[in-house]
């Protein structure tokens, strides 16, 4: 049952970038999956993410030990105890940008001039740091660091993996700075192309 949370093929994971409301929404619906198979009186729903959290954060290398301590500090658990109330994991904790690749206001106009210590926020959304920008285009890249948006990915998923993937928006402009198309992605944070 917790396999599909750790790998990331989950049913509603849109994808695999680890940040830190994700990995509290991860550890929070694993958790409220697993929770029944547990048994009755049922163990802390707290403890039980904060054992789960680091199948999610351990590199690919370390998964299969990991996974196995999990497990077994999982059944090991004793039943919470009553009238004691679960501490809330994610609050305050900025909610996953929702990728909008139908980016609709055409000929509407973006402008930079907003920084937020040296963020920025692309028309669709994307947070990162503008490593170009020039008359035509404009390209946030999550992590601040280039990306190759002409190449497609071809490292080993599981390399892709443990390096993570960085999301990523490409500004078209037209006459005036005004938005013609926008591109939303993410690329391999080890060659940096795109990913799919």
């Amino acid at each position: 049952m917790l396999l599909p949370f750790v790998t990331g093929t989950a049913e509603g994971m849109s994808s695999s970038v680890m940040t830190e409301s994700r990995i509290a929404a991860t550890a929070r619906d694993a958790a409220a999956a697993i929770m029944p198979l547990l048994g009755a009186p049922a163990p802390s729903a707290h403890r039980v993410r904060r054992l789960i959290v680091p199948t999610l954060t351990c590199s690919w290398t370390e998964l299969d030990v990991v996974f196995e301590d999990a497990l077994e500090k999982l059944i090991a658990l004793p039943p919470a105890i009553p009238e004691v109330t679960d501490p809330t994991w994610d609050a305050g904790l900025p909610a996953p940008r929702a990728e909008k690749t139908d980016w609709n206001e055409r000929g509407a106009t973006w402008s930079v001039s907003a920084y937020d210590e040296d963020a920025v926020v692309g028309p669709s959304g994307t947070v990162g740091r503008l490593v170009q920008s020039d008359r035509r285009h404009a390209l946030i890249v999550e992590d601040g660091r280039a990306v190759r948006t002409r190449a497609h990915c071809a490292c080993a998923p599981k390399e892709r993996r443990e390096r993570g993937e960085v999301a990523f928006e490409l500004v078209t402009f037209g006459r005036g700075r005004s938005v013609l198309d926008v591109r939303v992605g993410v690329a391999c944070g080890l060659c940096r192309a795109v990913v799919g």
